[in-house]
């Protein structure tokens, strides 16, 4: 199985043994042939220390505890563009999308679009080797940029409101065609986005994120936090994992979205590492 743990639940685990030391986390691993799954999103989350001098965690010995488990990689900026093409692929030919598969056996790999390998930084091309690298060149560090622009985009769909979910989707769509050059006729975007809204299996991580983005934006009343992009970003990878740790405000919201588009996902979110650990136990 692939266990994806929200950042402050792995954080825990591997400074303060929370519920479990890492060596236990480890061994619960291996005993069943899981994997962790670590996101660059999640890596970046875990070296923003590296930004501030002051900071008094040892970034680097958070890594080098990760390397002894058993990883796994996925490349979530890569699912949006993957699930696109296979389903518009399949909907030409009256068929039902293939599965994609995010997943990738390093960070540097992670980063591509096209799943190529960058220039690899020197020596045996460890987690931590990789993560100092990275650092180096400044591509390194939490989410705190990306909030200054996602809070202003939930407030103007607040006042503006969103169209209906069709259409929410159909403009997502459109915008994704462009951004990654996908070739697909603006006249069949109505049609595809009602087949896309008719099974949420064509394209599971777009369903999700795009009705998790409404749920957050129906919400007037609640304030838009901190850790909500980097949340957003973890949400995306639900369907190729077989567990999720997410905070109970976002495992709410999450949870509300999954039922909304009619899937199961909801399952696969736990609260804390202490439910992971004792699905794991079976």
């Amino acid at each position: 199985m692939k266990i994806l743990l929200d950042t402050a639940h792995l954080i825990r685990i591997l400074e303060k043994s929370d519920p479990v030391s890492a060596s236990a986390l480890e061994a619960a691993l291996r005993a069943g042939n899981h994997e962790l799954v670590l996101s660059f999103a999640t890596v970046g989350e875990l070296a923003a220390p590296l930004q501030h001098l002051n900071a008094t965690t040892n970034v680097m010995r958070l890594f080098r505890a990760l390397e002894e488990l058993p990883l796994t990689y996925v490349a979530d900026i890569r699912i949006d563009r993957l699930e696109l093409q296979a389903a518009i692929a399949a909907w030409r030919q009256g068929l039902e999308p293939a599965r994609i598969d995010p997943f990738t056996d390093r960070l540097d790999r992670a980063l591509s679009l096209d799943g190529s390998m960058p220039p690899s930084p020197p020596g045996s091309g460890s987690l931590s080797e990789i993560v100092f690298a990275m650092w180096q060149v400044g591509i390194l560090g939490g989410n705190e940029n990306f909030l200054s622009r996602f809070r202003p985009a939930v407030h103007a769909n607040r006042q503006a409101g969103l169209p209906d979910r069709v259409g929410h989707l159909i403009a997502a769509v459109d915008r994704h065609c462009d951004l990654y050059s996908i070739s697909f006729s603006r006249a069949d975007l109505p049609a595809f986005g009602r087949w896309l809204i008719a099974d949420w299996r064509r394209a599971p991580s777009t369903r999700l994120q795009n009705e998790l983005f409404r749920q957050l934006v129906a919400n007037t009343r609640d304030a838009m936090q901190r850790g909500d992009f980097g949340d957003l970003i973890h949400t995306g990878s639900l369907a190729y994992v077989d567990f999720m740790t997410l905070d109970r405000r976002m495992a709410h919201y999450t949870a509300q979205a999954a039922r909304a588009i009619g899937s199961d996902l909801s399952a696969r979110i736990c609260s804390d590492p202490e439910s992971v650990l004792e699905r794991l136990r079976g």
